[in-house]
């Protein structure tokens, strides 16, 4: 019996997703460098206005809000950074919860972008779903696993 083969249509969604956490894990760092150091800044620039104890105070106040934005924001990235490696790996791995997935979410978010003017933003919401529908029914993606066959 031949193996069947992952088709390119995976192969794509499956990079993308890869490339996707990459993208996200750089972002939540980025995220909470710059949201900490502007908290830094911020707070250094508050005390250096006349106002006394007062000003310190607020200082202290508004880096420690900037710095804790950042951390929440940046671990809800990451979090969507895991999210979308495990996709990928069930996309590369030939799991078909993925290209359900895919498609239902895909398919709101590229009825809501038909509101848009943009026909890039249109095309660039449709190609996961095209991608998704066209392996849908794909043997790779369909396969029983050896224990439900016996």
């Amino acid at each position: 019996m031949t193996p069947i083969t992952r088709p390119w249509q995976g192969t794509v969604l499956a990079v993308m997703g890869y490339a996707s956490a990459i993208y996200n894990t750089l972002a939540a760092a980025a995220v909470a460098f710059g949201l900490s150091f502007m908290g830094f800044l911020s707070g250094g620039f508050i005390k250096s206005m006349e106002g006394g104890e007062s000003a310190e105070q607020v200082a202290g106040v508004a880096s420690t809000i900037l710095s804790g934005f950042g951390f929440v924001l940046a671990l809800l990235i990451f979090i969507g950074a895991i999210i979308s490696y495990i996709i990928a790996r069930a996309f590369w791995t030939g799991k078909h919860w993925p290209i359900t997935l895919g498609t239902i979410v895909g398919g709101l978010i590229f009825i809501i972008a038909l509101g848009s003017i943009d026909p890039l933003t249109i095309i660039l919401t449709g190609i996961p779903v095209a991608l998704c529908v066209s392996i849908w029914k794909h043997p790779f993606y369909n396969q029983k696993t050896q224990s439900s066959q016996s």
